[in-house]
């Protein structure tokens, strides 16, 4: 929490007039030194931060039953509000792990940017759970990933321009990323590698459907 007390710090005396406050996984919102001894609430904070959003949408788009999908570097957050309203539950599974925390209903996948692509045992292209993380990431970011993922794939199917972005802070390789379609997926199956990576991309868009479902 230390850069989040600084972040307070700073924007008081810029000139904010009340503290920093942050969304927990119930909606609600706490201030920093309430999170402080419970970090836990945080755990999907981000997204039942977009509850407020689907009520701005709400009102715009003039229906009450809404669904919300957010899909990051690791995860897929689906979000479902029926009748202007979202469902919550007193308890998480995160990773494995039981957690008793009050949330908003929310169901995730590992379905996102970094998920990690491959051949199984049996000759079959599966898509995750598992994911490259921030670091190293998908293979084409450059910084070390040898694990072809969704990102990579998107990159070759030309989804994805190569280059760089946010000024020069990422740039992304795409000599990288059908080298490890080709090794990890396409010769295994004995296809090309545009073939390869639209497979996995198809494999995700199936898992995204059903976590919709």
């Amino acid at each position: 929490m230390t850069y989040l007390r600084l972040l307070d710090e700073q924007l008081r005396r810029r000139g904010l007039a009340r503290s920093v406050l942050l969304v927990q996984s119930n909606g609600g919102g706490a201030s920093i030194e309430q999170l402080a001894a419970r970090p836990v609430n945080l755990l999907l904070s981000g997204p039942a931060a977009g509850v407020g959003a689907l009520n701005l949408y709400r009102a715009a788009a003039g229906t009450d039953d809404l669904i919300s999908m957010e899909i990051g570097g690791t995860s897929c957050d689906v979000l479902l509000m029926s009748a202007a309203t979202v469902g919550t539950r007193d308890e998480l599974y995160i990773g494995g792990y039981h957690v008793a925390t009050p949330s908003i209903d929310i169901h995730t996948i590992g379905a996102g940017g970094g998920t990690i692509a491959g051949v199984d045992s049996a000759g079959m292209l599966f898509v995750g759970p598992k994911g490259a993380g921030a670091d190293p990431g998908p293979a084409c970011y450059g910084h070390g990933g040898t694990e072809p993922t969704v990102t990579d794939a998107q990159l070759v199917l030309g989804c994805l321009r190569p280059g760089t972005y946010a000024g020069g802070a990422l740039t992304l390789d795409l000599d990288a990323a059908r080298d490890v379609i080709v090794n990890r997926v396409a010769i295994p199956l004995g296809i090309d590698v545009e073939t390869a990576a639209a497979g996995i991309i198809a494999l995700v868009e199936q898992y995204l459907l059903h976590a919709v479902e």
